[in-house]
């Protein structure tokens, strides 16, 4: 199985430079994961760095590349803060539909998060773009 993957790499990269991003963080994600480590793997992080590379750190795009990095981003946020919620503590004891409640509203925590830092870094660019107007 090795020779494959070393065979099809060059293949992807050389007809399909997109795609060989994208494979190479499913590569890498898998590797973690036949190692036992998938714990220590953030694949939300994986793939938003591979979008990254693939077409930039923009953070505000309209575009659909800059757009897929930042749905990464959202997903993301939202997983750190249900882990983080989890490594707190806030789902012991919790059952059943309490349970569902509180992971539901860890992720709706994260997705806030996401969309404050968009709407502020949204609000840095339009003043910057536009410090005549902003003066006034």
């Amino acid at each position: 199985m090795d020779g494959v993957t070393k065979q099809a790499a060059p293949i992807i990269a050389g007809q399909y430079p997109r795609q060989a991003v994208y494979a190479k963080a499913m590569k890498e994600f898998n590797t973690a994961r036949l190692q036992h480590k998938d714990a220590d793997v953030d694949v939300c992080k994986l793939f938003q760095n591979a979008a990254e590379a693939e077409c930039g750190p923009s953070p505000m795009g309209g575009d659909g590349q800059a757009t897929v990095v930042s749905c990464w981003r959202l997903l993301q946020n939202m997983m750190s803060s249900l882990d983080g919620a989890a490594n707190a503590g806030y789902f012991s004891g919790a059952i059943g539909k309490e349970l569902e409640e509180r992971r539901v509203g860890a992720l709706v925590q994260g997705a806030r998060r996401y969309l404050e830092q968009c709407h502020a870094s949204y609000i840095n660019d339009v003043i910057s773009k536009n410090v005549g107007t902003a003066r006034l």
